[in-house]
C-alpha cells in the first residue's frame, strides 16, 4: 500500500530518482553513525562543562506539551533533560491526557525542576503549549516535543552563545538528527545554515532545538492554534517579521524521534500540518510586503511560492544581455507564454556593446546571460522576476547544468579558512556532478530559492544599479560579497535551470573579494564536503 501511495504521489520516473538518491541519504547516515563521536560530547567534556561558571547564567523554561505519551518516550525525554551539563532550568510538562499515564510516569522523579501541570482539557499542541508558557519563570523558553530528546550539552551550548554574542540573540537554534525508534540509531543529520531568509520561506529548516527569550515571547505572543501542525514554522516566521535577532549553533543538540505515528516517520500522517504551513508562509509574506500564493510540492514540507508578480509589477523595463546575435535569438525563443506580462517591456542587446551608465539607468532590471547560457525550464522569467522585485534582493541566479543534464553549479560555497585541502578564499561550486533530478541536501538543489554567498553570474537578473556596480568592478564574486555585506540578498532559484557549456571558475577569490569575506560561509554548514560541494561527511 505504501509503495502504491508513493507511485501516486511521485510517478514512476520521479520515484525511481528518489530511490537512487535515497542511497546517498543512507550513506550519509552510515557515515554519521561511524563518526557520531565527533558530534556528541564526551563524558570528560560534560564534566568540564559542569565546572564552568558563566557570567550570564539564564534560567531556561523547557515546555513539553504532553498527550498520552508512552512511558518509554517520556522517561527518555525527562532523563535527557535532567542529564544536562548546565543545571539552571525548569521542565514544564503540560499534560492534556485523558488518562493518568503521564502523571504516573513522572511520579518516579524527585527533582524540584520538574513542574507538572494537569490541564483541564486537551486543547491541542498550541493550546497546551501556551498553557505551559503561562507558568514559565525563566529568561529563555524552549519547546521539546513529548517523544524527542536533547543531547546533554544542549543548554550549555545555548548559554555559551548567549555569553559570546553582543547584543544577545532573541532566538537560537541548533542542528539536529533523528532517532530511529526501530533500530535505536541516530540517523539523517540535519546540518543547517545560519539564518537563511529565503530557505525559511520554503521550508522550516530551523525546527529544533530552538530557544527564544521570554521578552520576545511576551511581545509576539504564543503559538497560534489555527496553524496547528505548522505552529512552530508560523511562530518562527512571526518572530522574524518582528525583527528578532536569530543565531545558529552548528552542533547536534536535538534528537527527533522517528516512529510510525510521527511526522518524521510519515509526513502524510499529518497532512493538515502542511496545509497550515502554506497559510503560515502566506501570512508572513504579506507581513513583510512580498505577498504570494504558497502551494505544496510532492515532497511535503517543501513549499513553492508564487509571488504576486502581476499585482506588484509596475510598468517595468528589462534589459537582457547576451553574448552575440545567435545567443540573443536563443534567449528570445526561450521566453514562453508563461512569461507573458503586460507591464513588462524587454530590450535585447549584445553584452559587449558599449553601454553607458545613462542608458542602463533607463531600465529597471538587467538580466545578464554569459557564456551562451540559455534557460531550459518553463516560466523561468516569471520565477526570476518574482524574486528580484522582493524587498532587499540584490541579485537572483539560476542553477547551471551541462548538456547531459548534470548539475555544474547551484550556488557556491566560499571557504575563507585555511585548511589542509582548501586554501583561504577558495570557492566551491555546489552540487557539481549531481543529476539534475536529484534534490540535493535539504532539497536545496532543485525545489527552493535560497540565500547564497557567491554565484558565477552566468545567468542572473539584478536591479539596474547593481549591474552598474558590476560594470565598475568587473568581478561577480566581489559584487556578491558586497551585496551580502550591505544587507542585500544574493539568491539562487533552483527551479530555474540554465544550460552552459562550461564554467570558468577561479580556484581562489581576488584579494579585493577576500577582504569582504566573513570567518565562514553563513549560508552553508561547516560540515560540507568541500571537494564535492555537497553535504556529506
Amino acid at each position: 500500500m505504501k509503495t502504491l501511495n508513493l507511485l501516486k504521489q511521485y510517478g514512476f520516473k520521479c520515484l525511481a530518482y528518489r530511490y537512487l538518491e535515497s542511497k546517498d541519504t543512507a550513506a550519509r547516515s552510515a557515515a554519521y553513525q561511524q563518526n557520531i563521536r565527533h558530534f556528541l560530547p564526551t563524558e570528560e567534556e560534560l564534566q568540564q562543562q559542569k565546572d564552568i561558571h558563566f557570567e550570564y547564567a539564564p534560567k531556561y523554561s523547557i515546555v513539553v506539551p504532553a498527550y498520552e505519551t508512552k512511558k518509554v518516550f517520556l522517561e527518555e525525554l525527562v532523563d535527557s533533560v535532567l542529564a544536562q551539563s548546565y543545571p539552571n532550568f525548569e521542565l514544564i510538562i503540560a499534560d492534556g491526557s485523558e488518562t493518568d499515564i503521564v502523571r504516573k510516569t513522572l511520579s518516579r522523579y524527585d527533582d524540584s525542576r520538574i513542574v507538572y501541570l494537569k490541564l483541564e482539557k486537551n486543547t491541542g499542541i498550541s493550546g497546551n503549549t501556551n498553557e505551559g508558557f503561562t507558568h514559565t519563570t525563566g529568561e529563555y523558553v524552549a519547546l521539546l516535543d513529548h517523544d524527542d530528546t536533547l543531547t546533554p550539552n544542549a543548554l550549555f551550548e545555548m548559554t555559551r552563545m548567549l555569553n559570546e554574542l553582543s547584543p544577545r540573540p532573541d532566538m537560537i537554534y541548533s542542528d539536529e538528527d533523528k532517532l530511529n525508534q526501530a533500530t535505536g540509531l541516530y540517523t539523517d543529520p540535519s546540518f543547517k545554515p545560519d539564518y537563511n531568509e529565503y530557505f525559511l520561506r520554503h521550508v522550516n529548516y530551523i525546527c529544533h532545538f530552538l530557544i527564544y527569550s521570554k521578552e520576545l515571547l511576551d511581545k509576539v505572543g504564543g503559538l497560534d492554534a489555527t496553524y496547528d501542525g505548522a505552529q512552530d514554522h508560523e511562530f518562527i516566521l512571526r518572530c522574524a517579521a518582528y525583527g528578532a535577532r536569530i543565531a545558529h549553533i552548528p552542533k547536534i543538540l536535538y534528537h527527533w524521534r522517528i516512529h510510525p505515528d510521527s511526522t518524521a516517520g510519515d509526513p502524510n500522517s499529518k497532512l493538515y500540518a502542511f496545509h497550515n504551513g502554506t497559510r503560515a508562509i502566506e501570512k508572513y509574506l504579506s507581513s513583510v510586503g512580498d505577498p504570494g500564493k504558497v502551494s505544496l510540492t510532492r515532497d511535503l514540507g517543501i513549499y513553492h511560492i508564487h509571488y504576486d508578480l502581476d499585482g506588484r509589477l509596475k510598468p517595468t523595463k528589462l534589459l537582457i544581455l547576451g553574448e552575440n546575435e545567435k545567443h540573443l535569438a536563443r534567449l528570445r525563443k526561450a521566453i514562453s507564454t508563461e512569461d507573458s506580462m503586460s507591464n513588462l517591456e524587454i530590450t535585447f542587446k549584445i553584452s559587449d556593446t558599449a553601454l553607458s551608465s545613462e542608458e542602463v539607468s533607463r531600465f529597471d532590471y538587467v538580466l545578464s546571460a554569459r557564456k551562451d547560457a540559455v534557460p531550459t525550464s518553463s516560466g523561468w522569467l516569471t520565477e526570476l522576476l518574482s524574486d528580484v522585485i522582493n524587498h532587499n534582493v540584490g541579485m537572483v541566479s539560476a542553477k547551471y547544468v551541462h548538456n547531459h543534464r548534470i548539475l555544474c553549479c547551484g550556488g557556491m560555497y566560499v571557504g575563507p579558512r585555511q585548511t589542509s585541502d582548501m586554501p583561504a578564499g577558495s570557492v566551491i561550486p555546489l552540487y557539481s556532478g549531481l543529476n539534475e533530478n536529484f534534490h540535493g541536501y535539504s532539497h536545496r538543489a532543485v525545489d527552493v530559492t535560497t540565500n547564497i554567498s557567491l554565484d558565477p553570474m552566468y545567468f542572473s537578473v539584478m536591479p539596474a544599479e547593481v549591474f552598474l556596480h558590476l560594470q565598475a568592478i568587473k568581478d561577480p564574486y566581489q559584487l556578491c560579497l558586497t551585496l551580502n555585506r550591505d544587507g542585500r540578498y544574493v539568491l539562487v532559484n533552483s527551479q530555474v535551470t540554465a544550460q552552459v557549456n562550461a564554467l570558468d571558475i577561479p580556484s581562489q577569490l581576488s584579494s579585493e573579494a577576500q577582504s569582504l569575506m566573513r570567518d565562514y560561509d553563513p549560508y552553508y554548514s561547516p560540515y560540507i564536503d568541500t571537494k564535492k560541494g555537497q553535504f556529506l561527511l
